[in-house]
C-alpha cells in the first residue's frame, strides 16, 4: 500500500473522537490505528498528513513501513507510528521528511523513576504491545532504520523503540520522552546525523551500542548512554 501525499494538499485522520489524551484512558476495545495496514506500507510525497489516533495508535502497519518524506504529524493515545515487522525513514532529497509526533500525553504525562525503579510501569516491550502504559512514538518489532528527515517525538514512554536493531545513519531526531530516547533490545547504530536528548530517563539504550560519526546531545536524569550487554536486572 502507498500513500502519496499531493504537493499542496493538508490532510487529516482520525479515529475516535477528540480527547485529553494526557488523561485519557485507552478502550480495552480499541487496536491498531487511525491510519493502518496489513500489507507493507509507504508513505511519500510533498503534502502534509496528520493523524489523530483518539482510540489507540496513530499510524500502525502489521509488516513493513517506510517514510520516503512528506510533513506528517501525529498524536496518538498509544504509540505515534508503529510497523509490526519494521520502520524505515529515508527522509527526502527534494522536500525532505518532517515527523512530529506526540504518544501517550508525551514526556510530562509519564511517572518519574525511581532509584530502585520499584514505582515504574513494568512495560511489555513485545510486538504485540498495545497498552497505553507503553505509549513510545515510533515503534519497530523487528528493525527500525532512520537515513534523513527531521523527526521531533514527545513520547510517554520510548521515543525511537526496536525490539530488534536500530541504525540512525542521517536526519535529525530531537526526543523527549518518560523512558528512552532511542531503545533497541538488541544493537543500536549511529553513523551519522543528529540526535538530541532534550529529557530521558535513559539517553540511548541497547544491548551493544556503536557509534562511529554523527552528532549527539543527551540530557537524562540516569544514563546517557547504557550498554547493558544483557538483562536491565
Amino acid at each position: 500500500v502507498t500513500i502519496e501525499l499531493a504537493e499542496g494538499t493538508t490532510n487529516v485522520l482520525q479515529s475516535g473522537e477528540e480527547v485529553d489524551i494526557a488523561t485519557a484512558t485507552e478502550s480495552k476495545e480499541a487496536s491498531g490505528g487511525a491510519l493502518q495496514s496489513k500489507a507493507d506500507l509507504k508513505i511519500k510525497g510533498r503534502g502534509s498528513l496528520t493523524v489523530l489516533g483518539y482510540l489507540n495508535n496513530g499510524i500502525h502497519c502489521t509488516k513493513d513501513l517506510k517514510i520516503k518524506n512528506g510533513n506528517i504529524s501525529v498524536t496518538a493515545l498509544g504509540h505515534g507510528i508503529k510497523g509490526k515487522n519494521s520502520v524505515t525513514v529515508s527522509g527526502g532529497t527534494v522536500t525532505g521528511g518532517v515527523i512530529s509526533i506526540i504518544s501517550g500525553g508525551g514526556s510530562a504525562n509519564a511517572q518519574q523513576k525511581t532509584d530502585n525503579m520499584r514505582d515504574w510501569w513494568d512495560f511489555d516491550n513485545s510486538a504485540s504491545d498495545d497498552n497505553s502504559a507503553s505509549c513510545k512514538g515510533l515503534k519497530a518489532g523487528k528493525a527500525m532504520m532512520i537515513s534523513g528527515g527531521s523527526i521531533t517525538i514527545d513520547a510517554q514512554d520510548d521515543a525511537l523503540h526496536t525490539d530488534g536493531d536500530m541504525t540512525i545513519s542521517g536526519g535529525e531526531c530531537i526526543l523527549s520522552t518518560g523512558d528512552d530516547g532511542a531503545h533497541a533490545e538488541l544493537s543500536l547504530t549511529v553513523l551519522d546525523g543528529k540526535i538530541t536528548v532534550l529529557t530521558s530517563y535513559e539517553g540511548l539504550e541497547a544491548n551493544q551500542i556503536t557509534l562511529a560519526d554523527g552528532e549527539l546531545d543527551i540530557t537524562a536524569t540516569d544514563d546517557g548512554i547504557n550498554a547493558n550487554g544483557g538483562s536491565d536486572g
